[in-house]
């Protein structure tokens, strides 16, 4: 688009040299991109092709991040645009494989047993067990010289009392995701650091995840030049919604389909029933039925 309007520019300013010379750049750097990549010169993704790309990569995060596998698993540590490999062919057949993950020297190795932490943690979540999500978030962390481990306990657990429990706050649709970022904003209120595994993890998923949504949110806006016209990208904000709808809606089978993996009576102790105070719960249950609509809860229980 830049290079169009500096044609009409140059037309009536032949000799405006800062327009040449970022023109010059523009077109050096397009020059590169295309003798790395040929197969994307003649490349007009459709909008079913761009939405493809989208939902796959979505779903590499998801099998990365939130999949379990009985003996452990390695994770790549740099997942962005610029660490996968598309195969236009199996784009455009519809055959094949379409991605691959490369530049694999930055991973993660994520044992067993870190593996079931997250089943023990959507457990914890659903029954509203913020004892043992107190104990999840200061596992292995870093206290600043000012605070007991029993003063950090009772902080973070006050903390998690209010917001899951109070009836006159609203709260976020509790997903694992969305815990992962209230722990950091309560461990970062009282200068707590993460343990070095937890972290790397946890920054490993939210570069995947920034990506992925800032690739979502370029395509909606994005405009194209083919033949000199400017075209659209054809992704809609109601495209990135269901896209968004989609990715929740995976983690969440993918989570369940963790039990299965694990196998029955292992996954049968994660799902059962926090004996916890039955009236706390259901107050958080309420408050999530409530989440995304703005509302406060109202019932009394």
């Amino acid at each position: 688009a830049y290079l169009k309007a500096a044609d009409e520019i140059l037309k009536d300013n032949p000799n405006d040299y800062s327009v040449l010379l970022k023109k010059q750049f523009i077109e050096n750097n397009i020059k590169k991109i295309k003798e790395r990549a040929p197969a994307f010169n003649d490349f007009d993704p459709t909008s079913d092709q761009i939405q493809t790309l989208l939902y796959l990569y979505m779903d590499i995060v998801n099998e990365q991040f939130v999949k379990i596998e009985k003996n452990g698993k390695t994770v790549h540590a740099d997942i962005h645009t610029g660490n996968i490999f598309i195969d236009l062919n199996a784009l455009q057949s519809g055959e094949g494989k379409i991605f691959t993950l490369i530049d694999t020297g930055n991973f993660i190795k994520v044992s067993k047993e870190e593996g079931e932490l997250s089943l023990k943690i959507n457990s914890f979540i659903k029954n509203a067990n913020v004892e043992e999500l107190t104990k999840v978030f200061l596992d292995g962390a870093v206290l600043p010289p000012n605070l007991s481990p029993e003063e950090a306990y009772n902080k973070i657990l006050n903390d998690l009392e209010t917001i899951f429990f109070d009836r006159n706050t609203r709260i976020d649709k509790m997903t694992s995701q969305n815990l992962e970022k209230l722990s950091e904003n309560l461990l970062r209120k009282y200068n707590i650091f993460s343990n070095n595994s937890q972290l790397n993890l946890k920054k490993a998923k939210r570069t995947a995840n920034a990506s992925l949504w800032t690739l979502v949110h370029a395509f909606c806006k994005k405009k194209f030049i083919t033949d000199g016209n400017l075209k659209s990208s054809g992704i809609k904000p109601t495209d990135a919604a269901k896209i968004y709808s989609n990715y929740l809606s995976k983690g969440e089978l993918e989570e369940f389909l963790n039990i299965i993996r694990l196998g029955l009576t292992k996954g049968d102790n994660y799902a059962t029933p926090y004996p916890g105070n039955s009236k706390k719960r259901i107050t958080f249950a309420l408050k999530q039925v409530m989440a995304g609509r703005g509302e406060k809860p109202k019932l009394n229980v």
